[in-house]
């Protein structure tokens, strides 16, 4: 048999084999040709692609360590390391690859428009929006690719009315488009206005059958109460895409909040039956487990999945939280100190991590992690939670809540107004049990942003909220700016009712999205009035520590129907439970743009 040693021969061949899906017969080929010639780029980066799909990164890896002297001048050499990256779902590295792409060879129209959602994914936002406007300036892009780019930063930095009204512009150019119709209706719901979402996606999903339609419509019922119809359409989209994370995770907790548990985490078990190289599916269900708190079952079934090494930062993640929020915080911290060491880890890693030193007693070093994290996020609204309560763990001597949370009381709002307000209000607790990975117990919680619901009543709540939150911010010295929108409106990012009963109460807990948190009471128990009891009180400066020993509470508030309490979203809250079998009904929300990059 005649041999092949001609490079032109050897390429063609293992590029063949490649196309053909024959990896071992294209590794062989170009392997030969590295052999003969050593920096030949082209063979190289064949080579490590071939490897990819054969799911060995740590060969990919390897390869690129040992020709890195001959290669790293060409630009092939540091797209493997893209793909390498990408592969192993290292953004960071992924990240510094670019860096070199862009420092040795240019801004390519491709790497920028990858390089973009990278920069985002890693909350890098600043960066993103320099990297759109160079694209734009530096490269020939159409209209609609110039407002598609800007749409996808604004979605990214959860700054949820400029993206709508770049989708707007967007449907405006192409009004048939169905891509154009999905992204304007995803926006609309995104801003709290499911009702529209829904009435251009059900059309939609009969011209257009797509499983991103159907689970985008899906998404919009569930937030209008529609659990049902809900459920329907995210069945749909899984039979339409049965590795599709986000249905299987919107489904189950939809099955969990209506009491239907026939069918609970099915999909989840048939698709990773199906697909068992799927271990996105694997890692996504053990995330479930950890959020409905069957800590060792999630750590049984995402220990025997099998998951490649590449995945391994993704599986002791999951591991690491099951056993924090198990209260096993000493089997959690070597775990977590190895992730914050990898180049994978992440700042929810750091400061996860922080968490767990302050449950084994480390507040020196938990205190560090911590404030090494707001260097370089001033703003991490969890962050600052637990600095906090290191802070206080170390010594007396820490910046306390007191001067920093208010009351405000209607004063032409008649007693008749808060009965109204919960006639209108009920009907949106469409939920039977309380929801998953929140922090209420015995208790429903409204689904989507009640603030953006057209009642007469939750307008009139909104706008006595709307004169307190200036009122605090005047006193606080807070700048106001940071509170509004675009139209100089208080940006509420959130709001939503929380319906309690039968001795429910809250855990502590804070709100990460927020700058400015508040709740107001619309319905009590009579065992609120008792001073010394404190039944369903509002409980102020109490972290979550895991099974440690807990600090007492700074503040406790006595509810009052009509009395709204405002706080930074970083203070700790709770409520104490309710001692009688009786209805609490609230109004919770948030204010200001998401606590990271502007």
């Amino acid at each position: 048999m005649a041999t092949c040693n001609n490079r032109h021969d050897l390429i063609e061949l293992g590029k063949q084999a490649f196309n053909a899906k024959n990896y071992i017969e294209a590794i062989r080929h170009f392997s030969d040709r590295l052999n003969q010639q050593s920096d030949d780029a082209q063979a190289l980066q064949y080579l490590v692609y071939s490897h990819l799909h054969l799911g060995d990164a740590n060969k990919a890896n390897a390869l690129l360590a040992k020709y890195t002297e001959q290669h790293s001048a060409t630009s092939n050499f540091w797209l493997c390391k893209v793909q390498v990256a990408q592969f192993q779902q290292n953004l960071e590295e992924e990240y510094s690859a670019y860096q070199q792409l862009f420092k040795r060879f240019g801004k390519s129209l491709q790497w920028l428009e990858r390089f973009i959602t990278l920069c985002t994914s890693l909350h890098r936002f600043d960066e993103a929006k320099t990297a759109i406007n160079t694209l734009i300036d530096d490269h020939n892009i159409s209209e609609q690719k110039r407002i598609i780019l800007w749409l996808n930063y604004y979605k990214s930095c959860e700054r949820h009315q400029e993206a709508l009204v770049k989708a707007k512009t967007l449907y405006h150019l192409n009004p048939q488009s169905p891509y154009n119709l999905n992204e304007l209706a995803v926006c609309y719901r995104l801003s709290g206005e499911p009702g529209k979402a829904v009435d251009i996606l059900t059309p939609l999903a009969v011209k257009k059958p797509h499983y991103a339609v159907y689970h985008n419509l899906a998404n919009a019922l569930s937030d209008e109460g529609k659990l049902s119809e809900a459920i329907s359409w995210y069945r749909k989209a899984l039979k339409m895409n049965p590795l599709y994370i986000d249905s299987h995770i919107n489904l189950n907790k939809l099955l969990w909040e209506s009491g239907d548990t026939s069918e609970y985490l099915n999909s989840f078990k048939k698709a990773i039956q199906a697909h068992p190289l799927a271990h996105h599916l694997s890692l996504a269900y053990a995330s479930f487990l950890v959020d409905e708190k069957r800590y060792k079952d999630a750590i049984a079934h995402i220990e025997n999945a099998n998951l490649p090494d590449y995945l391994n930062i993704a599986q002791l993640r999951i591991i690491a939280q099951a056993y924090l929020y198990d209260g096993e915080s000493v089997e959690a911290v070597p775990i977590l100190e190895q992730i914050t060491q990898h180049k994978g880890g992440t700042t929810s890693d750091n400061i996860t991590y922080g968490i767990s030193l302050i449950s084994t007693g480390n507040y020196s070093l938990a205190e560090k992690v911590l404030s090494d994290t707001l260097t370089r996020q001033p703003e991490n609204q969890l962050a600052k939670a637990y600095h906090y309560a290191a802070k206080r763990l170390i010594s007396d001597n820490f910046e306390g809540l007191a001067g920093k949370i208010e009351t405000f009381s209607p004063n032409s709002i008649d007693e008749q107004f808060w009965y109204s307000l919960i006639e209108e209000i009920i009907p949106l607790h469409a939920s039977k049990n309380n929801p998953l990975g929140q922090t209420l117990e015995k208790g429903t919680q409204t689904r989507g942003h009640l603030f953006k619901n057209s009642g007469k009543y939750v307008k009139q709540l909104k706008a006595f909220l709307d004169r307190s939150i200036r009122t605090y911010c005047e006193r606080q010295n807070i700048d106001i700016a940071l509170l509004t929108d675009a139209d100089d409106e208080i940006n509420y990012i959130g709001s939503w009712s929380v319906r309690l009963n039968g001795k429910g109460f809250h855990h502590n807990h804070i709100h990460s999205k927020g700058r400015i948190s508040g709740v107001v009471y619309l319905k009590l128990p009579s065992d609120v009035a008792n001073e010394e009891m404190k039944a369903g009180w509002l409980k102020l400066g109490q972290p979550h520590l895991y099974g440690h020993d807990e600090l007492l509470p700074e503040i406790f508030i006595k509810p009052e129907v009509g009395k709204c309490v405002l706080f930074p979203s970083h203070a700790w809250h709770g409520t104490t439970p309710i001692l009688d079998d009786a209805e609490r009904i609230t109004v919770a929300f948030d204010v200001g743009r998401y606590g990271l990059d502007r």
